[in-house]
């Protein structure tokens, strides 16, 4: 975790503490239906997260969702 101090954690950070696959911190986070996640597994991909201090990071959200929630002037 040393390296991460300088840099904002990403899914794949979190997906390696958990190691887990970054599908799976992906079903967790956008607690996507259609796909079970074991409540350890659930419990490990939010350990890490918090572990990690990770954001999601709404630049990328708004770019898969086209979307940006924001108002210009």
């Amino acid at each position: 975790m040393q390296e991460l101090k300088n840099k904002r954690a990403t899914i794949k950070d979190v997906a390696k503490l958990a190691e887990v696959s970054t599908a799976v911190v992906s079903y967790v986070f956008n607690k996507t239906s259609g796909r079970s996640v074991s409540p350890e597994t659930r419990s490990k991909v939010e350990w890490a997260a918090k572990m990690l201090q990770y954001v999601p990071n709404n630049v990328a959200r708004s770019m898969l969702s086209a979307s940006t929630m924001s108002i210009g002037v």
